[in-house]
């Protein structure tokens, strides 16, 4: 039993490191915009 579960418990991590790269992005993305927007230097 063990050892059909140690397999699946790694897809899932994964899973949330690239949901929470994803959400490291776009967080990223939406304060260079807001800071382009308060500090307009083209």
């Amino acid at each position: 039993m063990y050892a059909k579960e140690t397999p699946l418990t790694t897809p899932p991590l994964a899973c949330l490191n690239g949901v929470l790269n994803a959400q490291f992005l776009t967080a990223s993305l939406a304060a260079s915009i807001t800071y382009s927007n308060l500090y307009p230097v083209i």
